[in-house]
């Protein structure tokens, strides 16, 4: 739950890190990594971060999940 980690590394300081599932404009959905790291240099705190596609990475997980469950 995207909520839930930003609460965390916002009373935590912890690094923010979340797989989410992204609905494409043409209807397929993709896999992404969002990390980032609180900031507290400012007047307000911030997240500074990336977003990676790990799509391949999540479909590979996926069809090697029924051979390892046999």
């Amino acid at each position: 739950n995207v909520e839930k980690a930003l609460k965390q590394a916002l009373e935590t300081g912890e690094k923010f890190a979340l797989d989410l599932r992204s609905l494409q404009p043409d209807g397929t959905v993709r896999w992404l990594r969002s990390q980032a790291e609180l900031r507290r240099d400012g007047p307000h705190p911030r997240l500074v971060g990336l977003v990676q596609d790990i799509n391949e990475r999540k479909q590979a997980e996926a069809e090697q999940r029924p051979a390892a469950e046999r």
